[in-house]
């Protein structure tokens, strides 16, 4: 958008920094979950970025947390190191590193979240996305051309990606950063409390993957986590003076 470079030249390198934090590295860390573990479980470790982001305000921003919030965080990660311990039980060498990949994607995430709302919360939304998105795409393509495969995917794997690209990525994060701009990181990052849910429930109906008792578990604990985080309680309602 010709109305979007000039904001987009002045702050080219915290938007190449937006685009290598939330999109280059976390694509690589669930695209590689993603092969060794089911998708439901790539899923529920995305629940903890609100807690990351929390976490990482409270160390980098200064902003310190109530008695409440630190309970919610130590609930949170109670529940994250429950799904974990049972990635490294679960027999397979390669699980436990694809949980730690899934939590690097999901701290990346806690991280961008509050370096957009501390310093580019001025570019709009929609530059943002354009802009983080054309670096992204710049640092993968060298990877990517180097482990190109032999055989081309076929059409509808093409057609697959670009729906992708463009609803799950593009208009998401249209969305994404509107909000951050207006309500905050802390609260934009609780719209992760659905991922679980909606990857789980693909991850069943698509893919034909089990729900085990531990996954529903560790994901209520972290659930219930972040929502004692975020929980405010009602100011009481002043009572009318009575004469």
């Amino acid at each position: 958008v010709p109305a979007a470079r000039p904001v987009l030249r002045r702050h080219w390198r915290g938007v190449a920094l937006v685009g290598l934090t939330n999109s280059a590295l976390p694509a690589l860390c669930f695209g590689y979950a993603a092969q060794h573990i089911p998708s439901g479980s790539s899923a529920l470790f995305t629940a903890a970025t609100p807690l990351f982001a929390a976490l990482v305000a409270w160390a980098w921003l200064a902003e310190r947390p109530t008695a409440q919030r630190c309970a919610g965080l130590a609930l949170g990660f109670c529940g994250v190191g429950w799904l974990v311990w049972d990635k490294i039980g679960s027999g397979s060498a390669d699980a436990p590193l694809a949980a730690a990949a899934c939590l690097l994607g999901a701290a990346l995430y806690g991280f961008t979240a509050n370096f957009t709302r501390r310093h580019l919360s001025t570019v709009p939304a929609a530059a943002m996305t354009a802009g983080s998105q054309t670096w992204a795409a710049l640092m993968l393509l060298p990877p990517a051309l180097l482990n190109a495969p032999s055989q081309l995917p076929s059409t509808r794997a093409w057609l697959a990606l670009a729906a992708l690209a463009l609803l799950c990525t593009a208009l998401a994060y249209i969305l994404f950063f509107n909000l951050i701009a207006r309500i905050g990181a802390a609260r934009t990052t609780a719209v992760t409390f659905l991922i679980p849910a909606f990857g789980v429930l693909w991850g069943v109906l698509f893919l034909h993957e089990t729900v085990s008792a531990t996954m529903l578990g560790g994901c209520a604990v972290i659930l219930a986590g972040t929502a004692l985080m975020q929980f405010t309680p009602a100011a009481p309602r002043a009572v009318p003076a009575t004469r």
